[in-house]
């Protein structure tokens, strides 16, 4: 198991004597459903979007100690390793390339003998979703088996043409305005850019001023669009750009000598 502190470098849990990971063991998704009942009519139906709400995950660990000393520094070590006040990023060895952005909950410690302890540790995982550990244009080497990436395809995410497909292999459709998932598109070039995802229906306009060389245009999780980091959005139509699972199909119109980058984390369950 590692583990990463905001400002600190990543702990290997296997690093402290004595300490073994056993495993983690996550909760199903928590779908909720809003339900409205019709008059004199039977049953209900459903209002809206399915939510996946915030879910747990477990992780168990048997420490061998040498003595009563020993077993009263090992628990503050683990108190200090596992509580903080800010989020931590948590994975393991059997999917390294997956990432929890989690909160420890209380726990206890189990003296098994004079020697030893077993203890877990339950996280709250608030977003309900593992993730890729790099953004889509950060992939590199970071992919592995399980991310239902397609086979016999290079994933690309930064293009220059003006028809191209933006794979998302997310268990989930991303929405950044209706879900809040992430999304920057940054886009640089001349003109007024026009994006649309015709697989989603889905359309971004910049209606006035113009783009320049050296201008970066960009389109952060949908309800914000900043111009060379100035806001912009009198001058667009509002438009939010969705990503479908799997290929989506894009345009881009109105902007010449244009480069458009995608960028966002994939979402698992």
């Amino acid at each position: 198991m590692y583990l990463l502190k905001e400002g600190k470098n990543e702990l290997t849990i296997s690093d402290f004597h004595g300490l073994h990971f056993t495993g983690f063991t996550l909760q199903s998704p928590q779908p909720t459903q809003n339900y409205k009942q019709r008059t004199s009519q039977d049953g209900e139906y459903q209002i809206g979007d399915v939510i996946f709400g915030p879910r747990t995950v477990k992780a168990d660990f048997y420490w061998e100690t040498e003595g009563d000393y020993d077993f009263e520094l090992a628990c503050s070590e683990i108190w200090r390793v596992v509580f903080s006040r800010s989020v931590m990023r948590i994975r393991d060895n059997r999917t390294p390339y997956q990432v929890m952005y989690v909160y420890a909950k209380p726990f206890d410690i189990t003296r098994v003998s004079y020697y030893d302890m077993t203890f877990s540790v339950e996280f709250d995982l608030p977003s309900g979703f593992r993730q890729s550990i790099a953004w889509s244009d950060k992939l590199a080497e970071n992919l592995q088996f399980g991310m239902t990436l397609p086979a016999n395809s290079t994933l690309q995410y930064e293009f220059t043409d003006k028809s191209f497909k933006v794979y998302n292999p997310s268990d989930i459709a991303i929405e950044p305005y209706d879900k809040r998932h992430q999304l920057d598109i940054i886009v640089t070039g001349q003109g007024l850019p026009n994006i649309t995802n015709h697989t989603t229906g889905d359309n971004f306009q910049m209606t006035s001023g113009s783009l320049s060389d050296g201008d970066k245009l960009i389109i952060h999780n949908g309800v914000q669009y900043t111009l060379n980091g100035n806001p912009i959005e009198r001058n667009t139509n509002h438009g939010t750009i969705n990503l479908a699972m799997g290929w989506n199909e894009f345009t881009v119109t109105g902007c010449s000598k244009s480069d458009i980058t995608f960028s966002f984390p994939f979402l698992y369950f």
